[in-house]
């Protein structure tokens, strides 16, 4: 991936929750410097009767071909539409991001099945050949991106006194192996959401932690020296079930850190009646805004999106939500 490493009036990153009725999720990211379009991409996807809000969002943006897309982890709820945007987005310049051992999985659907294939198959190609997406099979912490975009501030720039140098780095730090290989050799069931690929994103002094359906058995054993001091944003994991409260353990979340443009958002998956009133008060405590994609029956919709916006240069956050989604406050109860 290469991004353009210049830019002189404006640098924002933009991150797209989309959330569908009942369950299913996909988050599309983009980068723009001077209001182009430098740097996409997708963690997972889901539709709904056919209707792939994803592909709508990259259409409507202009978006063809794909930095990375990161299929997380093989349930159906993350992966129903995946296919079509691997069909539809990939190219030889995307990398493809996955569970390096989801294969050790016994049982898959159709749908993940089919995923599977297309991957191995992707694998097997002959890597000296450039027209292949490049493959990252993830089983522990590690580093996929990184870039230094260079500001040059132009005549309409307003920000003169900013830095000259911004980072900007994608690094995975889930799946765990040692939670899988624990499970082969104990021979204990394996839970899906072990599988699942966690992404940071950091830009500036900003963080953005991807945190998928990973549970408290892998949070416990992460790699959290490669962390931040501060993480900014998380989409919180598991559909703020229960399992995922070890995430505010961490000295990230420290209570004693101060409440600045800290967003928190999730997805729902009404069959397992996630997200969980409790988990959310939990994350209240150090998240101030916290955005969910829809409500059990409340919905004018069949999806919503929560588009967070943040300016590098000015530090600023901003959140819009659009169809279902809403803005939770501890003193909310979800049905």
């Amino acid at each position: 991936m290469q991004l353009k490493t210049f830019f002189q009036s404006s640098l924002v990153f933009n991150s797209y929750l989309i959330g569908y009725k009942g369950r299913g999720e996909s988050i599309l990211v983009t980068l723009e410097a001077d209001d182009e379009i430098v740097f996409s991409g997708v963690i997972d996807s889901y539709e709904l009767k056919n209707n792939n809000e994803t592909i709508n969002l990259l259409e409507k943006l202009k978006i063809k071909e794909l930095d990375f897309l990161c299929w997380s982890h093989h349930h159906d709820d993350h992966t129903k539409g995946f296919l079509n945007i691997m069909n539809a987005h990939v190219t030889k310049k995307t990398r493809l991001i996955y569970p390096q051992n989801v294969n050790m999985l016994k049982e898959h659907s159709e749908i993940t099945q089919k995923i599977a294939d297309e991957i191995s198959k992707i694998a097997a190609y002959d890597l000296r050949k450039k027209d292949k997406p490049k493959i990252h099979p993830i089983g522990n912490y590690r580093p996929l991106l990184s870039q230094i975009l260079e500001y040059t501030p132009g005549k309409t720039s307003t920000y003169k006194n900013e830095s000259n140098a911004y980072k900007f780095m994608v690094e995975a730090f889930t799946p765990v192996s040692e939670v899988i290989e624990n499970r082969k050799i104990t021979e204990k069931s394996h839970n899906s959401n072990d599988y699942s690929v966690s992404l940071l994103i950091k830009i500036g002094k900003a963080s953005f932690f991807y945190a998928s359906d990973i549970q408290d058995v892998t949070i416990q054993l992460m790699e959290t020296e490669y962390l931040p001091e501060k993480i900014d944003y998380v989409k919180i994991p598991h559909h703020a079930s229960k399992h995922s409260l070890k995430l505010l353990k961490l000295q990230q979340f420290s209570r004693l850190q101060e409440k600045k443009s800290n967003v928190a958002c999730t997805s729902e998956y009404i069959n397992s009646r996630l997200p969980d009133q409790e988990v959310i008060n939990e994350y209240n405590l150090y998240f101030p805004e916290i955005y969910v994609t829809g409500q059990e029956g409340n919905y004018g919709h069949d999806f919503g999106i929560i588009h967070t916006e943040y300016n590098v240069l000015t530090g600023k956050f901003t959140t819009n939500l659009e169809r279902n989604a809403y803005k939770i406050h501890s003193n909310i109860t979800i049905h």
